[in-house]
């Protein structure tokens, strides 16, 4: 049982002859009674002080929590701000090098396409010059003063000399290919645009293990009147514009005139536009069965073109059947 300064003030011991003075034991008992009092308060006041410590160190802890969790959310916040910049400034690094690029290679074309006119330009000038030069002789020719193997020898001869110096000076000029989204249904590659003789076509860049070209079509957004397919402009042999259904031959529908998005106000058909040799142009309904059709221009200029290709037609079967005759008797 543990014994409390009350007990100790109330503590009496029996008088002996040989014991202690009692005064003295009840001053020192006091005594002893006042520091255990004293000591007791003590360990209350640091009870206290330990309780509200503790409440502090809880409330520093709830803070110390919150400022981490804070902490972490902006640290985040601040990452995704980064990773975000980051993203927007790789974009705009990528636009610009795009931009590089193509105006790189639209710099190379100019320049391929200038060389190449200035060195037709020399070799025209060098013709005339040359030209002029022997007219003289050539009008001695025709007067029988000078032999022509003679002139020819002494022409042709500098001016072969003069053409390697000029090949010799302009170089070689590479023109960068322009590749297509168009895949080369033969090997799987990108088809590249290349011009020709009658204008660009695209052409399989695996040549000459594959030789497959295609030409250009360009989507005119007008439906076909037979399949429903694209009307897309076309280039015959000759270089000459014509307009068939992307499914040929599948579908036979062609035409020499320009298919119109605009549409008839009689019947709804799309429209058509003719242009003559000296540059007029006729625009009319591509339905033959429309009220506008009555009477109109195109008619007279349709059976015309219409006669022309029969009269073709009949005289390539009779070169066919002449050549054919003449095979027999052979």
């Amino acid at each position: 049982m543990a014994i409390t300064p009350a007990d100790i003030e109330k503590q009496s011991f029996s008088p002996s002859e040989l014991g202690y003075n009692p005064e003295e034991v009840d001053s020192f008992l006091e005594q002893v009674s006042s520091e255990i009092d004293a000591m007791l308060q003590k360990i209350a006041d640091l009870k206290g002080r330990l309780t509200n410590t503790e409440q502090q160190l809880a409330v520093a802890q709830d803070q110390i929590a919150h400022f981490e969790e804070n902490s972490e959310k902006t640290a985040a916040d601040k990452t995704n701000a980064a990773v975000a910049a980051s993203e927007h400034q790789i974009s705009q690094v990528l636009l610009v090098a795009q931009a590089s690029a193509d105006k790189l290679v639209a710099d190379a074309k100019d320049n391929a396409e200038r060389i190449r006119n200035e060195a037709d330009q020399k070799a025209r000038e060098v013709i005339r010059q040359a030209l002029a030069e022997k007219q003289n002789e050539l009008d001695e020719i025709a007067e029988g003063k000078v032999d022509k193997n003679d002139l020819l020898r002494s022409f042709y001869e500098p001016f072969e000399e003069t053409l390697e110096k000029a090949d010799e000076a302009i170089g070689e000029v590479e023109i960068p290919e322009e590749v297509s989204d168009v895949v080369c249904e033969k090997c799987g590659r990108n088809m590249v645009v290349k011009q020709g003789r009658y204008g660009k076509f695209l052409a399989c860049p695996g040549f000459p293990d594959c030789r497959n070209t295609k030409p250009i079509l360009k989507d005119t957004g007008v439906p076909c009147p037979k399949c429903g397919g694209r009307i897309v402009e076309r280039r015959s042999r000759r270089g000459q514009a014509f307009y068939g259904c992307e499914n040929y031959p599948a579908c036979d529908y062609v035409t020499w005139d320009q298919p119109l998005t605009e549409k008839c106000p009689e019947c709804g058909a799309f429209m058509l536009r003719h242009r003559y040799k000296n540059g007029r142009i006729l625009p009319y309904c591509s339905n033959e069965e429309c009220k506008t059709r009555i009477d109109h221009p195109i008619n007279k200029e349709i059976e015309r073109s219409r006669a022309r290709l029969e009269a073709k037609k009949a005289k390539e079967a009779a070169a066919a059947e002449k050549a054919a005759e003449a095979e027999a008797t052979t």
